[in-house]
């Protein structure tokens, strides 16, 4: 593999904090990019977020700072122009952000160097002019969305998208994190197929460690497992109209509260998010439904969740999705007795074979979800454990994170020596 002086990584979230399932994601490379690149100077490039900020977290950032000592990374915060209080923002920020970070790039590496940039999602779409032509650069600009996918509407950011992603450079890639997404930015962006790489989001084997035994008891008591046998239906995401988590909370109306209940982990971080949730307690409180529902981050709920032998399925009732986390840790998960029953839309779709390793369902025909959830409790031993074990084997193939980076890099060594 072609080796590199100088590995630049740019995220937004994930390292002060993690409030999305793009920067759990982050973190999971984080984790990752000394095995990598073993011989290399490593510069983590986060965008700054400040203490003040109700977003940051402290454990989190104790365990990136952690990371940061053990694998001798070096730490660089970009500034949006926020003053640490908005780390994603909108057009105005992301050109603050690209610039900002392509003038720490290039005062901090020698001009006989070799770097590769890696930078995560759309704050950072503006490095592509900005490091397009440079001599001795890399840039591998990965979007876990786009603008139309999550905001049609923003002429703005499509423009800056469609500006940025057909006019690459010959030292630029473009990153897909899935089947879809590869689809997405060709078809819909026009992206030449010779500079997107496939770099399928996935999982660590660390994660997939056994909780605490302190964490356990708490969340037992948190979620009201053990003292209650009903079946269990989950699922978490952030607390955003997009994820669907109503879709679902309206496809429980017709199952027995006295043999079900709902478990949803909805995390808020803006008014707009609170208004949602209290949307799903009042969907679920005028059709009966059972449900609990917790807003804080808790990033042991999934892990914790999907393992309890009550629980039948975690649902991903998502009515937009670029690629989808949920599914893959599912399946990776050797621990999981769960069952993944998911949206079709984009990205979700294709990771899922329907009735082999997880059930599909369309959001625009909510009695499909009905019908499976209701199915559930009927399938045999015999049944579920094959869709369990034919999720795991998926997930070696599919799923594995650090597998999936190496080969995008050596993909992108490939095409750099034509």
């Amino acid at each position: 593999m072609q080796s590199y002086d100088t590995i630049f990584f740019f995220i937004h979230d994930g390292f002060y904090c993690a409030h999305t399932g793009a920067g759990i994601h982050n973190f999971r490379i984080l984790r990752t990019l000394r095995d990598i690149f073993p011989f290399s100077r490593i510069v983590v490039c986060p965008i700054y977020t400040n203490s003040k900020n109700l977003d940051r977290q402290k454990e989190w950032y104790e365990k990136a700072l952690a990371i940061v000592k053990r694998d001798a990374l070096e730490v660089i915060p970009i500034h949006n122009g926020t003053e640490g209080m908005d780390r994603y923002g909108g057009v105005g920020e992301w050109h603050r952000t690209s610039v900002y970070a392509s003038n720490v790039i290039l005062n901090r590496f020698s001009s006989d160097d070799k770097a590769l940039c890696i930078s995560i999602d759309t704050p950072f779409i503006g490095l592509i002019p900005q490091l397009g032509g440079k001599p001795n650069i890399t840039h591998l600009h990965i979007p876990q969305s786009t603008g139309l996918l999550h905001e049609p509407n923003n002429a703005a950011r499509l423009r800056l998208e469609t500006n940025s992603l057909q006019n690459l450079s010959n030292n630029t890639f473009i990153g897909a994190i899935g089947d879809f997404m590869f689809n997405h930015l060709s078809d819909r962006y026009d992206v030449s197929s010779e500079r997107i790489l496939i770099i399928h989001n996935g999982c660590l084997q660390e994660d997939q460690k056994a909780l605490e035994p302190a964490v356990n008891r708490f969340l037992n008591e948190k979620w009201n497992i053990g003292r209650d046998n009903r079946y269990i239906i989950a699922a978490y995401g952030r607390s955003i109209h997009y994820k669907g988590f109503h879709l679902l909370v309206e496809s429980m109306k017709t199952l027995d509260s006295n043999k079900y209940r709902l478990l949803i982990n909805a995390t808020t971080d803006n008014e707009i998010s609170k208004a949602y949730s209290q949307s799903l307690l009042s969907i679920a409180k005028e059709m009966g439904v059972d449900l609990t529902l917790y807003t804080d981050f808790d990033p042991n709920f999934p892990a914790f969740i999907r393992r309890q032998s009550l629980c039948l399925a975690i649902v991903i009732p998502s009515l937009a999705e670029p690629f989808g986390l949920i599914p893959g840790e599912i399946m990776s998960d050797p621990r999981s007795k769960s069952i993944v029953v998911s949206s079709d839309i984009d990205g979700l779709g294709p990771q899922i074979s329907n009735r082999e390793d997880g059930f599909l369902f369309s959001p625009t025909e909510p009695h499909e979800l009905e019908q499976i959830l209701k199915m559930l409790p009927t399938l045999s031993t015999p049944d579920k454990e094959h869709i369990l074990r034919n999720g795991r084997q998926k997930a070696l193939l599919k799923f594995d994170l650090k597998k999936n980076l190496l080969n995008g890099i050596k993909s992108m060594k490939i095409k750099n020596e034509k």
